[in-house]
């Protein structure tokens, strides 16, 4: 768990309970925690076990707790500019919460090692939708009922009302189905929008389309994959009529991969990662490494970043699932996950493998030249070090 959930607890504890609690929380927990610190990250059973305390001293429910941590927590990570991202998940609170998936996507970047839940929508009417929450941490549920109900308030005027319909132990995964109570004006809208829309018929030859996406898999009901983009099947000649899950693994969202789970959740982002490297590198890394104990400081900390902390041997392709009626099939609309041209270079991909229509190459160029201003940065650093030192 990272810090910026601790801290804006804390913040609270001291704001609504006083200095003296928190003080005593920490003597009873033996907690040595003078500061926290935002991106670090801190054991899973930390902030239930002093939610548990603080309940057992204000003698108040651990659920109404958790409501209020989740509730001010919104207003907590404004001061991070968080409120921005949230304000445009979406034009209205359906949006947000089809979009609620997605947001932790993108909180990822940010803080890489999180272990973010999974949501997805269905079963929705004119008055509201279910919602879906599955998460490797228990004890997060009340938690979360307030973070909803105070985006609806604050982000996008909405009044919700939540239920828990279910709770169930998955394994390790904490199953929750919420029924979310509000007006849900936008789904009628949508509705009226796609209906005016199936009566357009534009006859597209679907080798165009392919074109288009050149890393896309069609699958089937048994979860082979019946065609394949130009780049994949450069990359696995043989990917056509193999099963999917015999060649990726299912990162997120947090689902059994079967055909009818795809197809529920067909407004999350689908991440991929394929099970085996598809170039031995490790030899080559270590030489790098090796070579990277005669050069500056600046230097090394790159060397280290890129074959260390991130797999590129490892292919990951991130994209949406959409059921095509007339095919009886799903297509997976994915690009790869390609952090800089050394990813690339590991994969055995090239800049015009990807498709000119999105920023997947302007990501990739982008992503490239970050690490050579990091790594100017940190060699002007070095000279004013090695400058004083004198």
């Amino acid at each position: 768990m990272y810090g910026l959930l601790l801290q804006s607890a804390i913040e609270i504890i001291r704001a609504k309970y006083g200095q003296e609690t928190w003080e005593q929380i920490k003597a009873t927990l033996r907690l040595d925690l003078n500061s926290v610190a935002a991106f670090q990250q801190y054991g899973e059973t930390l902030f239930v076990r002093i939610t548990k305390l603080l309940s057992e001293i204000r003698n108040e429910p651990i659920s109404d707790l958790m409501n209020i941590f989740g509730t001010e927590f919104v207003s907590y990570i404004s001061n991070y500019g968080y409120d921005r991202v949230l304000r445009i998940l979406g034009h209205n609170m359906r949006d947000f919460l089809n979009g609620l998936d997605n947001l932790h996507e993108y909180m990822r970047y940010t803080y890489p090692r999180m272990r973010p839940p999974s949501f997805y929508v269905e079963k929705e009417t004119a008055h509201g939708l279910t919602l879906h929450y599955r998460s490797r941490r228990r004890g997060f549920v009340h938690y979360v009922v307030g973070q909803i109900t105070e985006v609806g308030r604050r982000f996008y005027d909405t009044n919700v009302q939540i239920d828990i319909v279910s709770e169930r132990e998955e394994f390790d995964i904490t199953h929750v189905v919420f029924e979310l109570k509000f007006e849900n004006t936008a789904y009628v809208q949508q509705a009226t929008t796609d209906k005016d829309s199936n009566e357009l018929d534009l006859a597209v030859d679907c080798y165009i389309f392919f074109e288009l996406f050149p890393f896309h898999m069609v699958i089937s009901e048994s979860l082979e994959i019946v065609s394949a983009g130009d780049s994949l099947t450069q990359l696995f000649p043989n990917i056509v009529g193999e099963l999917i899950r015999d060649i990726f693994n299912l990162v997120r969202p947090i689902i059994t991969l079967n055909w009818s789970q795809i197809v529920l959740h067909s407004n999350n982002v689908f991440e991929f990662s394929t099970i085996e490297p598809l170039r031995k590198q490790s030899n080559e890394s270590d030489l790098e490494i090796n070579d990277a104990r005669h050069q500056n400081d600046s230097e090394i900390l790159l060397t280290m970043t890129v074959h260390r902390d991130i797999h590129e041997e490892y292919l990951r392709l991130r994209g949406q699932m959409l059921y095509v009626h007339e095919w009886k099939a799903i297509i997976y609309l994915a690009t790869p996950v390609l952090e800089n041209l050394d990813a690339m270079f590991n994969t055995g991909l090239f800049i015009n493998d990807l498709s000119m229509h999105d920023s997947s190459r302007d990501l990739v160029l982008a992503g490239t030249q970050q690490s050579a201003e990091l790594k100017l940065a940190l060699d002007q650093v070095t000279k004013r070090k090695m400058k004083f030192s004198k």
